[in-house]
């Protein structure tokens, strides 16, 4: 079951620190999208239960936010897509950052939450 909200934009002190620490921001090139992301989470060993939020910035922005369900697996994951460097899906490049260590605003339009 998918459940889709409409949230504000989240400030770096309206954000709770233990999502922070288990979210994964995505910074994808031209041609990406939320299913490349789920695509790119899957061939490395993530399942649905792993995630706990699947966030998309405002359109055309190209950037989303996965949020873990415990740190444990966003180490893990990380690891494995080696941090900020490029991971290709499909022809299209993708960048994974830790979100404790990116710089500015957390700005997520959409958000979906895989129950």
């Amino acid at each position: 079951m998918m459940t889709v909200m409409h949230l504000p934009a989240l400030t770096g002190s309206a954000l709770v620190d233990s999502a922070r620490e288990r979210t994964v921001k995505v910074k994808g090139k031209k041609g990406c999208s939320m299913m490349g992301v789920v695509n790119i989470l899957t061939k490395n060993g993530v399942d649905d239960t792993d995630v706990e939020w699947l966030a998309s910035g405002p359109p055309g922005s190209a950037e989303y936010d996965v949020t873990f369900a415990n740190s444990d697996k966003c180490r893990s994951f990380l690891s494995r897509v080696s941090i900020q460097s490029s991971v290709t899906h499909s022809g299209v490049q993708y960048r994974f950052f830790q979100i404790w260590k990116t710089a500015g605003d957390v700005q997520s339009a959409l958000v979906t939450s895989i129950c």
